[in-house]
């Protein structure tokens, strides 16, 4: 390191002064020496020296200088060829990297195939006769209509109940209870013209998070049947879901013997004893104000 700095001035050339004729002895001696004086060099303080070298200057003087570029590191090198560039892709590639390739593959010739599809079938269209347009015209609209008129009809199936397919269902579950074969025999429906049914549901009310909520369509029924040991009345409620299925929340059987027993076939024994009972309520008051026969 350079322990001080020296800075000198330039020698100034000797030059003539000319001087005016008035100028007094003094004066010319003056300047005579100014002109003929040798500049002396400036010598700053060992201590001050280094501190006026930057600190690059420094840095730079501790390593040697050279024009080759410092070689490139091993994860840097880039391959020399399109195969070592091949080679090197693959060799990095993982699992989820082939996955959103293939994704971007199978987009792309799914994008591919649809437009290819699309043109090449407006280009038959614009190049039909106007008869075979007319004649595919009218098919189109006859199955456009076939298709309005099925999904309105599935549209109002999905919103209303038949009663007559829930008796037949629910007919055939009792048929299927052990406990009421048991009880009853082989049930069938009774002689009796007891069969009595409610509709309600099927629509729009308010609540709910978005403030209508749809009511299922709904049948409470209740009918008679009898066996070959005793009678009974048959309860049930079913609701009808939008994809057309019958949903049964209750069907129970109140067997017709001295100790009342009442079986449950399929769903809560709460909710059948709380419609049930109404039920009975119903026609007990409709037997006690029925008007007298003539």
């Amino acid at each position: 390191m350079l322990r001080h700095a020296a800075l000198r001035l330039r020698p100034v050339a000797r030059r003539t002064q000319l001087l005016p004729p008035g100028a007094s002895a003094a004066r010319q001696g003056a300047l005579r020496r100014i002109a003929t004086a040798r500049p002396r060099p400036l010598t700053l303080p060992q201590s001050r020296a280094p501190k006026l070298l930057p600190l690059a200057c420094r840095a730079a003087a501790a390593r040697p200088l050279s024009s080759t570029p410092p070689p490139l590191e091993e994860e840097e090198k880039a391959p020399a060829s399109a195969s070592e560039r091949a080679q090197a892709f693959v060799a990095n590639l993982t699992v989820a990297d082939a996955a959103r390739y293939g994704t971007y593959a199978a987009g792309g010739l799914g994008v591919y195939m649809v437009s290819k599809g699309v043109l090449g079938t407006i280009n038959t269209l614009l190049h039909l006769p106007p008869t075979t347009v007319a004649k595919y015209g009218f098919y189109s609209g006859f199955l456009v209509a076939s298709a309005t008129a099925v999904a309105i009809r599935q549209a109002w199936l999905a919103i209303h109940i038949r009663p007559e397919f829930v008796y037949r269902e629910a007919l055939a579950m009792i048929r299927r209870s052990q406990a009421v074969v048991d009880h009853l025999g082989t049930p069938y429906p009774s002689a009796v013209p007891l069969r009595t049914y409610n509709l309600d549901g099927g629509n729009f009310f308010p609540g709910g998070a978005l403030g209508v909520q749809w009511k299922p369509p709904r049948v409470v029924m209740m009918f008679a049947v009898e066996g070959a040991k005793e009678e009974g009345i048959v309860y049930l409620e079913c609701l009808k879901n939008l994809n057309g299925r019958l949903h049964f929340t209750f069907v129970g059987v109140d067997v017709c013997d001295i100790n009342e027993t009442r079986l449950i076939v399929h769903g809560s024994d709460e909710r059948m004893t709380e419609k049930a009972d109404h039920l009975q309520k119903l026609i007990d008051f409709k037997k006690d104000n029925s008007p007298p026969k003539e």
